[in-house]
């Protein structure tokens, strides 16, 4: 049965947003591992889902009268602003505390693509990539954040080696005659890593 009290809600609306968020970004993945490009579309359709988020989240606030905080995902408050813990409090500093998530993503990402491409000469991360990553940060506290970004690092390492050593990763090489179709381009033929796969397995598996 579904608690429809005021938490019950609050926590089933987290849940859905959470699989969309998901969804999103396993479609942006497909369209990432096939032309290595992702449309702002995408970045806009994970903006307009926090949105409806956190209005909705308003909204249950202000009709239970209910102060449940979701900054570390166990209805415990990270940081409150000294707003207070009303309902409309609670839900003001947990909107604030998620906008400052993806904002430090974004700073931190954009920081570090800047450094990669400055020392290596060559492009790292693409724009695409860094709104995907702060976007997908938006939906949870700073620490979980960053440790999502070192796992989608870690996991787009794995990405990387498996095309690399693969019987279609050493086809796209030139190693062999034939060309593979379908989801390997230019993965290995400009040394290009698909980010956003990545990015979807660690935003699954740190809030699971």
């Amino acid at each position: 049965m579904i608690n429809l009290s005021g938490s019950g809600l609050t926590t089933l609306l987290y849940l859905i947003v959470l699989v969309a968020m998901a969804i999103l970004l396993i479609v942006a993945s497909v369209r990432d591992f096939k032309t290595r490009t992702v449309s702002n579309a995408f970045f806009f359709a994970g903006l307009i889902i926090w949105g409806v988020w956190r209005i909705g989240q308003l909204v249950i606030s202000l009709v239970f009268d209910t102060a449940v905080s979701l900054q570390s995902n166990v209805a415990e408050q990270v940081w409150t602003f000294g707003i207070g813990q009303s309902a409309l409090g609670v839900w003001a500093s947990d909107t604030i505390a998620f906008l400052i998530s993806g904002l430090i993503m974004f700073g931190l990402v954009f920081v570090l693509a800047s450094l990669f491409e400055t020392i290596f000469k060559r492009k790292g991360l693409g724009g695409a990539d860094v709104k995907m990553l702060s976007v997908a940060a938006m939906f949870m506290n700073w620490s979980h954040a960053l440790y999502m970004l070192g796992l989608a690092c870690f996991t787009a390492l794995i990405i990387f080696v498996i095309f690399r050593f693969t019987k279609q990763g050493k086809q796209q090489a030139g190693e062999e005659k034939h060309s593979v179709d379908g989801l390997y381009p230019k993965i290995i033929t400009q040394g290009a890593i698909p980010f956003v796969p990545a990015i979807a397995i660690a935003f699954v598996l740190v809030l699971i």
